[in-house]
């Protein structure tokens, strides 16, 4: 493996972050991550800290987002000034004494050069506290922000791994297809490092088999091809896949076969299904008046199946794709985070533990034309029932679970480190007497 820096910076002052804010294969390692740099930055300043916090359009739900939400609910920021305009961005700087200045970019081109460089530049430079994130790897601009916290890019994209050096966090994480609009950039540095990080050279794939080696199987689409797999010319490596598929009729839809067996995939561990859906500019299919928004639906091995809408996440259906800073191909670049319990919710008949497929439906909007990557379950579950957190699930737990369904309070008491959601056993996002069952079969297991 190759290796390189992940995170840089100038301690009590900058963290330089190789990676953007989507990377993350565990979107919660990834929250905690940012909020613990927040909270070394800011630690020894009492008080509600006033931040600025700029990230383009194009990141999608991001860790900072989140982040930032915790920490403004726990009381230890202020609500922060937010903006996605770079020439806006330019002006605020300056405009506030900031405790914090968060600067999250991933738009344009790797050579961009933007508004608001020279002033992040000199506010880093004259000392001000910052988290910054970029991929510019042959911009001047972004390299003198770098500059002052003794780091440039070291032009190498796409590292998947990243392992502390440092007492900022504990182990490694892994990043999840840093590639086509969400980058891992490698860092030269004379500064402090924080972490590493590792590349990983992908695997190319077939378009009729997903990475579980099954079946894909598209249906009425104008078109279903493979698409941003290895662009080498431009530096990118890209260790998974995706797709780009067009209609013009709604109904059309494609499925990812999750398993081919009778017991199926198992999915209760997780809470979350994940995607990025990227929306080209200026497509005739994507018309400028209409967002984009399509159902996914989970089916059984016996056939149940619910359904929700893209437009059932946080941000809502995919906007339109607004004229891009600089590259024709810019684009609209989203990471969706469906809860699972929404889809038990859909239809309790629904059992995770036995899943078959995954079927995309676009039956909202008339036409459209989209590539998806990276459809996966993520944020594990807490080890499900392990009621006494005893390492293992035996008839020990069944006391504990029996407490945690009748009395919440008296169970968080007794157990004060374990999770109450160990209890929901049939992944609606309750804890009630419909986990009993699935409960009894891990009991048995």
């Amino acid at each position: 493996p190759v290796h390189s820096v992940a995170i840089a910076g100038v301690p009590g002052q900058t963290f330089i972050n190789g990676f953007l804010s989507d990377a993350f294969e565990d979107f919660e390692a990834g929250v905690e991550l940012i909020r613990d740099e927040i909270r070394s930055l800011l630690t020894a300043m009492p008080g509600c800290h006033p931040i600025l916090y700029y990230e383009d359009l194009a990141l999608g739900d991001s860790v900072y987002v989140e982040a930032i939400a915790r920490e403004v609910a726990d009381g230890f920021l202020c609500e922060p000034v937010t903006t996605s305009s770079p020439s806006e961005f330019a002006t605020l700087i300056s405009s506030e004494p900031w405790d914090l200045i968060i600067a999250a970019h991933q738009a344009g081109s790797a050579g961009a050069e933007l508004p608001f460089d020279a002033p992040l530049a000199a506010y880093v430079c004259g000392g001000g506290k910052a988290i910054i994130s970029d991929w510019r790897t042959s911009s001047s601009g972004a390299a003198t922000t770098l500059a002052c916290s003794g780091t440039a890019f070291d032009g190498q994209t796409n590292w998947t791994k990243m392992t502390s050096t440092s007492e900022l966090f504990t182990g490694q994480l892994q990043m999840q297809n840093p590639g086509w609009s969400v980058f891992s950039v490698g860092l030269t540095t004379n500064a402090v490092v924080f972490a590493t990080n590792e590349l990983l050279i992908p695997e190319e794939h077939d378009v009729a088999t997903n990475s579980l080696g099954l079946p894909i199987e598209a249906e009425g689409l104008l078109t279903f091809v493979e698409d941003f797999m290895h662009q080498s010319s431009r530096g990118l490596y890209h260790p998974s896949w995706g797709l780009e598929f067009a209609w013009d009729t709604p109904g059309a839809s494609f499925t990812e076969t999750l398993s081919e067996d009778e017991e199926g995939f198992d999915a209760l561990h997780w809470q979350v299904l994940s995607c990025r859906i990227l929306q080209l500019h200026n497509d005739e299919l994507n018309p400028a008046d209409q967002t984009q928004d399509l159902h996914v639906r989970l089916v059984d091995v016996d056939g149940d199946a619910a359904q929700v809408a893209l437009s059932d996440a946080l941000q809502g259906p995919l906007r339109y794709a607004v004229e891009p800073y600089s590259v024709d191909w810019k684009s609209v670049f989203e990471t969706y985070r469906l809860p699972l319990a929404g889809f038990v919710q859909a239809n309790p008949a629904l059992t995770l533990r036995h899943l078959a497929a995954i079927e995309f439906v676009c039956d909202i909007t008339d036409t459209g034309r989209l590539i998806i990557d990276d459809i996966e379950f993520a944020s594990r579950k807490p080890p499900l029932g392990d009621l006494n957190c005893d390492g293992s699930v035996s008839f020990f737990d069944i006391g504990p679970f029996m407490l945690a369904l009748s009395h919440p309070a008296a169970y968080a008491e007794e157990y004060p480190d374990c999770d109450i959601l160990r209890a929901d056993c049939n992944g609606d996002g309750l804890v009630n007497f419909f986990d009993i069952d699935p409960f009894v079969e891990l009991i048995v297991e």
